[in-house]
């Protein structure tokens, strides 16, 4: 049996373990893109209802709206950001592919889950700045972070850049101030007079030292998990079985905790609906099928071949320290050609 030391080189690191752009509220932060275009995917924002253990009611949390009123809505178990498994091509068409994804099923038959929306994802350069403001802190210092925005965020990036005049994002910094709850991220952004990474040689080669030697290897992640077919259909069989009890309860049935384990209160019809027809958007290339527990109320449609539990660690894991990010190479841009800075500077300039 092998031995280890408590030390972060022995801690195995995720695929989203690099640092993500986070502001606190009040906070106000000072950006540059590092690169021209982000990375998106399809994304379905899965989520369940918490219903009490005790009563079995579901459970209410406050929220609050930009001008300090609160409200009340359903407390939603965040489960993940999942990428959408249907046909790209027909997801940029029509933006849901209910015929290849349980997900977007579930979302065309019902109200319990939403169409999946494009998530996108950048490397951006974090500046030190004086303490409350968008100032440059001297001596010159910046962090790379991953950025992940929203389509409404992509949006507002696009009109800002539009308005401007501007046909590259490392052209012009971006400052941000934080306005909102933490946890909703609801900051506003303008553009800044300039863009400091390119105010001298000296400050483009620090960035460029920085970014070589921290960024994420690979952003896809950052936008969503990708999970295999069967394990998205249990997924979609959880959220069900949880908004069956929500109405239930609503309408003054309340079920036993355990319910939905035993099947009574399980919306099995809606189930066998979104089920029914799916057919894989591509195939499971090199994948030796294994024998599979059919998934209930006829999702077993969806259950993909596969050869492992996704979340079982792998025999054969990469140890921690390789899945670090590159310090040795230069960065590259997402269709992996090498980043060349003094080429950049004098096309920015």
């Amino acid at each position: 049996m092998p031995l280890t030391t408590f030390s972060s080189a022995n801690v195995r690191a995720s695929d989203t373990s690099f640092p993500k752009l986070k502001l606190a509220r009040g906070e106000k932060s000072r950006i540059v893109c590092i690169e021209p275009q982000p990375v998106y995917e399809w994304v379905h924002k899965l989520a369940k209802p918490v219903v009490s253990s005790v009563v079995g009611k579901p459970v209410m949390e406050k929220r609050e709206r930009g001008d300090g009123s609160t409200y009340e809505v359903y407390k939603l178990d965040f489960i993940r950001n999942s990428v959408c498994i249907g046909d790209p091509d027909i997801l940029e068409d029509r933006g849901i592919d209910p015929d290849h994804c349980p997900a977007c099923k579930l979302a065309k038959n019902s109200d319990m889950l939403s169409s999946p929306v494009r998530r996108y994802a950048i490397h951006v350069l974090q500046y030190a700045t004086l303490t409350g403001s968008s100032q440059i802190a001297e001596p010159f210092s910046v962090a790379t972070r991953v950025w992940t925005l929203t389509e409404k965020r992509f949006a507002e990036v696009v009109e800002l850049l539009n308005e401007a005049g501007v046909d590259d994002p490392r052209k012009m910094d971006i400052l941000l101030e934080m306005e909102g709850p933490e946890q909703m991220q609801g900051y506003k952004m303008k553009l800044g007079s300039k863009c400091e990474m390119l105010a001298s040689k000296e400050t483009l080669t620090r960035a460029q030292a920085t970014f070589a030697g921290s960024h994420a290897p690979d952003l896809g992640p950052f936008c969503g998990k990708k999970t295999e077919q069967r394990y998205l259909t249990t997924d979609c069989e959880e959220i069900v079985a949880a908004w069956t009890r929500v109405r239930q309860a609503e309408q003054g049935e309340l079920p036993s905790p355990a319910a939905p384990d035993e099947g009574g209160s399980l919306d099995s019809s809606l189930l066998d609906t979104v089920g029914s027809g799916l057919t894989p958007a591509s195939a499971a290339g090199g994948l030796t099928a294994q024998p599979a527990t059919p998934a209930p109320s006829g999702l077993d449609e969806f259950v993909a071949e596969t050869t492992s539990n996704p979340e079982a660690p792998a025999t054969n894991a990469t140890p921690a320290s390789s899945v670090q990010p590159d310090r040795q190479s230069a960065p590259v841009n997402p269709a992996g050609e090498t980043i060349d800075f003094d080429k950049l500077f004098k096309e920015l300039q």
